[in-house]
């Protein structure tokens, strides 16, 4: 939640897809980063706490709920920072598809911050080719669990991204992230122990491919590792 807070840029109004409990809402207008937050959720259990949580907090008049099928609820004009949060990858992405065409393109938002729970690389391939500018990124560690929020600019032309990009985070590998390295030391380590019980294993075409999609993404570990100056026996430790 943190993370997301801090992402968001000072004095634009919010609204929330997916807000749960509306603890990121309460928080960016108690900290007077925003001056107001629409809180949506697909379910009246969540919207019913939330706004139980707004009140007690003395918010009411500053934060909204509406009960929303993704965006469907949403009218233009409402808000300037989109927040998607707490679903995986797909179905963010179809909800950005489901209204791409109602919100001129999504040029409604100056900013719009997700976090995707899972297909992240796919995820960012969809936010390039749709002209979602990635202009940050971050990624916490908690619980032996990692998380990533993506900040981008709805900027309309797409672009493309390396695969390291991609699959790691334009943002995160150029600010060589402590988190990111630490994932990818792990996921390297993790990788080897794969590839020798494959290599133990029988010689079929299953486990062949297994082993090349494997040793790709670690010699793309390798790599970046490299380029960020750490030499090869200690990109393991």
């Amino acid at each position: 939640m943190e993370t997301i807070v801090s992402m968001v840029t000072p004095k634009l109004k919010v609204v929330d897809v997916g807000c749960d409990h509306a603890f990121i809402d309460i928080a960016l207008v108690e900290r007077g980063i925003a001056p107001s937050a629409l809180a949506m959720d697909v379910k009246k259990g969540p919207l019913e706490h939330a706004d139980e949580n707004i009140r007690e907090a003395g918010l009411s008049e500053k934060i909204k709920t509406r009960l929303s099928d993704g965006l469907q609820k949403y009218e233009r004009g409402e808000a300037d920072c989109l927040i998607i949060s707490g679903m995986g990858g797909p179905l963010i992405q179809k909800i950005l598809l489901s209204d791409l065409e109602r919100l001129d393109n999504m040029r409604d938002f100056k900013e719009m911050i997700f976090s995707p729970q899972s297909e992240i690389t796919e995820f960012r391939e969809f936010l390039s080719s749709s002209g979602y500018r990635i202009t940050d990124e971050d990624m916490v560690c908690e619980d032996s669990k990692y998380y990533n929020v993506i900040k981008t600019v709805p900027e309309g032309k797409a672009y493309e991204l390396t695969n390291e990009a991609l699959r790691y985070g334009p943002c995160l590998i150029d600010k060589r992230h402590p988190v990111l390295e630490e994932y990818l030391k792990k996921q390297l380590k993790n990788d080897d122990t794969i590839l020798c019980k494959l290599s133990s294993g029988s010689d079929s075409y299953v486990n062949r491919i297994k082993k090349e999609e494997i040793q790709k993404e670690s010699d793309i570990i390798k790599g970046l590792l490299a380029d960020w100056g750490i030499k090869a026996d200690d990109q393991r430790r």
